[in-house]
């Protein structure tokens, strides 16, 4: 069985998917919402989604760090043989990589809508469809956020309706996904999203390259904990407009899994054990951990598995260990980490090796 903390790391949670920060540095302005124009040969649609349902390793570059870290997620897009001329208008608040598949060749013109963070790049990217058919804008400057409208005003439009004013036109078609959106089809005249809420999450089956091996075959043993999968992409075949890195603020054990892997972290034995409790049938309760210096509880059974703390080998960039399911991180003399790391230090408490210690409780 697995330990505590790696249930908490593997256990992927939506708000961890780097979503920015609420509000916005300054005012939306809605005359930078400018859409190139749509010629009437144009077959015209608008596409708004709040999430996907699989993880990329790559993210966005020049970006303020978050304490989250930022990681997108990838939905793909298929265009249909039927498709003609395409002017796609394409939406999402969250950080997103449009994977555009099929006959991605008859995209005329592709808009995409994203957040900022302050005054930074737009947080989406795409793939499959070249630069030179594609403009990035701030949704807040086209959908202007509540806060920012007049209360005795308030534009109650759909999204699509927006569109359509912005365009001065009607367009022949739209749809809606959810925030787990698993793909998005646009055939035989009409726009299907389909929920990834109710499917099982693509996870590889091996661990890719810069990876623990022994942190993911763990993240495997647990992977019905985990509702979002992850894909491997490399940073240079996206598109975006301020550029993409590798990713190495993954939440959940993906990110421990990487940071063990490119030698930011490694495990370390604790010196304590956690006993598996089993109710009168024999059946598994819960762990219980030993505390330091006390007696093993005779509630419990022999059967015992290691608590592992986690070492820091060189400066993380700010992001918030607990990101990654750590709840004690030993950071040892040599190694200056000037940004937080999301937990207290432990004054009267050292590592084995005389590591500064942190935790969310100190022993």
């Amino acid at each position: 069985m697995i330990s505590k903390n790696m249930i908490a790391a593997i256990v992927v949670l939506l708000g961890f998917i780097g979503a920015p920060a609420a509000g916005h540095a300054q005012k939306p302005d809605p005359a930078n919402c400018v859409l190139p124009p749509a010629y009437p040969t144009n077959q015209a649609a608008y596409v708004s989604v709040s999430g996907g349902n699989v993880l990329s390793t790559a993210t966005f570059a020049n970006v303020p760090r978050i304490p989250t870290g930022i990681s997108a997620a990838i939905v793909p897009f298929h265009i249909g043989d039927d498709v003609k001329q395409a002017y796609l208008v394409v939406s999402s608040r969250q950080p997103l990589i449009w994977q555009f598949k099929g006959d991605a060749h008859k995209i005329y013109k592709l808009v995409v809508l994203g957040r900022r963070i302050d005054q930074s790049p737009v947080l989406a990217g795409v793939q499959g469809v070249p630069s030179d058919k594609i403009v990035f804008l701030d949704i807040d400057d086209c959908f202007i956020p509540r806060q920012w409208q007049p209360q005795d005003a308030l534009d109650n439009r759909k999204g699509h309706e927006v569109i359509a004013d912005l365009l001065g036109r009607a367009l022949d078609v739209n749809g809606e996904g959810d925030s787990q959106t698993s793909y998005v089809e646009w055939s035989n005249g009409k726009i299907s999203a389909a929920p990834g809420r109710f499917s099982r999450p693509i996870i590889p089956a091996q661990a890719p390259r810069g990876f623990d091996a022994e942190v993911w075959k763990e993240l495997l043993e647990k992977r019905h904990l985990i509702y979002l999968g992850l894909e491997v992409q490399s940073p240079s075949d996206i598109v975006s407009e301020g550029g993409m890195i590798e990713n190495f603020s993954l939440p959940g054990s993906y990110g421990l899994a990487r940071l063990v892997g490119s030698g930011y972290l490694e495990r370390v034995f604790s010196g304590r054990y956690k006993y598996l409790m089993r109710d009168r049938n024999g059946k598994a309760v819960a762990w219980i951990e030993q505390k330091k210096n006390s007696p093993v509880p005779s509630s419990v059974s022999t059967e015992r598995e290691p608590v592992y703390d986690w070492r820091l080998l060189k400066p993380l960039d700010g992001t918030h260990v607990e990101l990654f399911g750590i709840t004690r991180l030993l950071i040892p003399k040599n190694v200056t980490q000037i940004e937080d790391v999301g937990l207290k230090e432990c004054a009267e408490a050292e590592g084995p090796l005389g590591e500064r210690m942190f935790a969310d409780h100190c022993p």
